[in-house]
């Protein structure tokens, strides 16, 4: 039986668009009534408020708990299809729409509650043991004794949520990042390190440190803006002991946008949920909803009066600024000229004045606001329209705490005024490419005001900081922060290092053997792919475009597809294993091109049902003629004939669940009518298997945590063995999917989003939403020892490991001279370390090199593995071990770290 298309869905209905191929697939459902005849917001629960302006559509909110945890969000969903149905849709809509739509499913029934902490444990318990030879199953070729290697970017920082001083100490910042977790450095950006990559988590929206005690951090999970790729998190994580070890809370709002500690009480801590301003006395553990008056609206800053702390002044989305008095019992609106509603607000007081405020609204493109009565009046200052139409995203203030009349400003530019407002100078700025460290990259998002000039912010591009009232500017994460958020990434069909991929509003990039990552095209990147020389890419929208010279120029790609096509803000870019000339894109339609689009693309499928857009493509490595389409709504359909003119298809949607779109589909390696299908969203089935060509599938889900999908790799070698990509880590099953068990170590529990086996060499690559690019390596086994190698010569003496996460290598010449080095990302830096040199560095390419030391090409060169934050085992200097290093070696020196003490030197 088929149900009736929900009217979430209905967009084909709301266009009124005769949909093409009406005849193709399931029957049409009865549709609903048209959009205009549903009552305006039924439930209560839309979560997007927008008003016509002359440019389009500025959203004013973005609020409740429902979007976060993806709950009850119809009206919401309804809303965005109404936008692009009637042609008003504008960037964020369409990257709403391409991000939730497969993340909601099913819509008959919520997600369920807590689904990341029931994950976790399955994602970090011990493996099973590998199966023994002879057992009568084929033996895998991707190891199950293996760990996640990461490749960077290093240069290429992602979106910055916020930011803190622990301890008052110059030089330490802690960063929180969107998908990319909470980082720390303790010497001002030279070098960084991830403090919470094992939590359920890596979405962070916020971070508060005590101001005088460095081991007490705080951090709000959950991304607070209106980004459209945001993933919720899982409320307040607290840490007494600077982030080694994090306690949870009661606070699960899946959303905190701002943290605040009392400056009269260290247990005391303030936060902005989705549903309201929060207070806990007990350092986090347990909090209660400040009410006593506060409009029911998303809190969007809270900041005390140093010299009153009883004195609390909160913004509130869409509800204007708040004022109590009496420590949060009472509160009332902040009138005296200033507007009732200010959209997404923000505040600062000057501490060396407190009453001197300033005010950034999300009204009108960012107006500012100044008071210099403790707020009793304002008067509003220099219009710069700093947010550019989205203050719902980017909108943030300061003011220098020893100078009242300098203002640091937020939005889409940074801003600086030294005259208390009467004028803002632009911060020089960068859109990308990070190629002038002085640049500061767009979209601002946090904004740290310290004394003797000292200021950093948070953007869409890493971190930055000025120590002359924001008069220059340094770029403290590039090299040093990988973080990067993929939305695809891809190999080069020959070359085992080269790699492209492309972000969230930080381009594309690509790499090639001896070539670190480079930025090679802007805007939103996508998918993409790569043959010889050439590269496809895609900014927002499905623009496709081409570089016939490894990235240094690109053309437009688009002729043949038909401009006004539904497509989606990432759109399906598959290339034909067999052939690497030969590609296939999806928009609404299904296009081939054979010769990397020297010639137009060749529309080989005609529009879907209900103008659902392709979601997924992949070519049979059986049968180059064997394609299979997956739909937004879920259809798939297959064609055994896709290289001729004109190709048929058949649908392939039996035993399908109806109206969950898929999120990738697998040929099997070995047989032209097999093939696996993720479906999107929650709850079973979401992994299944035909092995008629789509006649029939079966669930093969199995014990699979209930979370989303997003990408699975099947075994060559070995069919019944899975991994699976999802939106926290990656789970293996090596039973045909009954039985699934974590298979992240090494990898930091952002989500993946993108999983294949790299082309030129068959290794597993994984593309993360936040932390960049991993490969798969053999893990060395046994623990870790201390061998004894040589390195004649007065070449540098080099180490390399198969994990990620913090390593100490002490360097001994045999003379008593000894040297520890720390392996971070960032290049090698040596600083003093309890008695011993500590340099830290990242990971080169592909995890080959990774630290070079000096060495004068006398004696020997002793290592000994100090400690290695790699399992979550504990080591020694209170840090995690047990994690495997193998040898390197190169030309004219050898440095060895290995599990056997006897290697020598090829």
């Amino acid at each position: 039986m088929i149900r009736p298309i929900p009217l979430l869905l209905a967009l084909s209905v709301v266009a009124g668009v005769s949909t093409a191929g009406a005849g193709e697939g399931r029957p049409d459902p009865t549709p609903e009534p048209p959009a205009s005849s549903i009552p305006a917001d039924p439930a209560g629960r839309i979560a997007l408020d927008a008003h016509a302006t002359a440019e389009g559509l500025e959203y004013r909110r973005l609020t409740p708990i429902a979007l976060r945890e993806w709950r009850t969000v119809d009206p919401f969903y309804r809303w965005l299809l109404e936008r692009i149905a009637a042609g008003t849709a504008d960037r964020r809509v369409m990257r709403y729409h391409h991000w939730l739509q497969l993340r909601l499913a099913p819509w008959d029934r919520p997600i369920p509650a807590g689904w990341r902490a029931a994950a976790l444990p399955r994602l970090l318990a011990r493996r099973p043991a590998a199966p023994s030879a002879g057992d009568g199953t084929d033996a895998p070729s991707i190891p199950q004794a293996a760990r996640w290697l990461p490749l960077g970017p290093w240069t290429i920082p992602g979106r910055v949520t916020g930011l803190a001083r622990p301890g008052g100490r110059p030089g330490w910042i802690a960063a929180s990042l969107a998908d990319g977790g909470l980082w720390l450095t303790r010497d001002a950006g030279a070098s960084w390190e991830p403090l919470a990559e094992r939590e359920a988590t890596q979405a962070g929206g916020s971070v508060a440190a005590d101001p005088r005690d460095p081991a007490r951090l705080y951090w709000g999970t959950g991304e607070g803006n209106a980004a459209g790729d945001n993933y919720g998190g899982v409320g307040l994580l607290s840490s007494l002991d600077g982030g080694r070890t994090w306690r949870t809370s009661n606070l699960f709002s899946t959303t905190i946008r701002c943290l605040a500690l009392s400056p009269a009480d260290r247990q005391q801590l303030w936060a902005c949920g989705d549903d309201g301003i929060w207070r806990s006395d007990d350092g986090g553990l347990t909090f209660a909803r400040v009410e006593g008056g506060l409009p029911a609206a998303g809190g969007t800053a809270i900041r005390f009066r140093p010299d009153v702390p009883t004195t609390v002044f909160a913004g509130m989305w869409d509800s204007g600024l708040w004022r109590s008095d009496d420590g949060g019992t009472s509160w009332s609106r902040v009138e005296g000229g200033l507007p009732a509603n200010l959209g997404r607000v923000d505040v600062a007081l000057c501490r060396d004045d407190p009453d001197v405020m300033v005010v950034a609204t999300g009204t009108n493109g960012g107006d500012v606001w100044r008071s210099t009565d403790g707020g009793t009046s304002w008067s509003q200052v220099a219009d710069v329209d700093h947010c550019g139409g989205q203050c719902w995203y980017d909108n943030t203030v300061a003011i220098a705490p020893d100078d009242c009349l300098t203002i640091y400003l937020g939005g889409v530019h940074g801003w600086v005024s030294r005259d208390g407002g009467a004028s803002f100078a632009q911060i020089p700025a960068d859109f990308g490419s990070h190629a002038d460290p002085t640049r500061v990259h767009v979209d601002h998002h946090a904004v740290l005001a310290l004394d003797g000039g000292e200021v950093i912010v948070g953007t869409d591009g890493g971190v930055y900081r000025s120590t002359d009232y924001g008069t220059t500017w340094q770029d403290i994460a590039v090299g040093r922060l990988p973080s990067t958020q993929y939305y695809g990434v891809c190999g080069h069909d020959t070359d085992a290092e080269g790699l492209a991929g492309g972000t969230q509003d930080n381009g594309s990039h690509a790499r090639y053997t001896g070539q670190d990552w480079r930025w090679v095209l802007g805007g939103d990147g996508g998918m993409c792919a790569m043959a010889g020389d050439r590269i496809l890419g895609e900014f927002q929208n499905t623009n496709l475009q081409r570089s016939t010279d490894r990235g240094s120029s690109f053309h437009d790609a688009n002729a043949g597809i038909n401009p006004g096509d539904p497509r989606r803000w990432v759109g399906v870019i598959e290339k034909d294993p067999s052939d690497p000339a030969t590609l296939y894109v999806g928009t609404s339609r299904v296009y081939r091109t054979t010769d990397f689009h020297d010639t137009p693309w060749v529309q080989i499928r005609t529009q879907a049902n209900f103008n659902q857009t392709v979601t997924a493509l992949a070519v049979s490595p059986v049968d180059r003629n064997v394609l299979w389409a997956g739909y937004s709504l879920g259809d798939v359909w297959r064609t055994t004939n896709a290289l001729a003119a004109s190709p048929s298809w058949s649908a392939a949607n039996a035993g399908l669940p109806t109206f969950r779109g898929v999120s990738r589909l697998v040929p099997d390696p070995a047989d032209a009518d097999a093939a696996w299908v993720v479906m999107s969203g929650f709850g079973n089935p979401r992994i299944l298997r035909t092995v008629d060509g789509g006649a029939s599938w079966t669930d093969v889900t199995g014990d699979l945590p209930d979370l989303p999908v997003n990408d699975l790799v099947v075994d060559p070698a070995a069919p019944s063995t899975l991994v699976a990509a999802t939106d926290l880590g990656i789970f293996r099953s090596d039973d045909g999917g009954t039985s699934w068990y974590g298979f992240s170590d090494g990898l930091p529990l952002a989500a993946v989003v993108e999983l294949f086996r790299h082309p030129a060499d068959g290794a597993l690559v994984a593309g993360t939403h936040g932390r960049g690019v991993f490969r798969l390596a053999p893990a060395a086994p046994g623990p870790v020892a201390v061998p004894d190698g040589t390195a004649p010569g007065t070449e540098p003496l080099r180490a390399a490991r198969t994990a990620t996460g913090a390593l100490w290598l002490r360097w001994d010449t045999g003379a008593c001279t000894a040297q520890t080095y720390h392996l971070l990302a960032g290049p090698l830096e040596a600083v003093a370390s309890g008695g011993y040199d500590e340099a830290r560095c990242g990971l080169d390419r592909g995890g080959e090199q990774v630290v070079a030391m000096p060495h004068d090409g006398t004696g020997s060169a002793f290592f000994l593995v100090v400690g290695a934050a790699l399992d979550g085992t504990e080591g020694p200097h209170g840090h995690r071990s047990d994690g495997s290093v193998r040898p390197w070696s190169g030309s004219g020196f050898c440095g060895l770290v290995a599990q056997d003490p006897a290697a020598t030197c090829p």
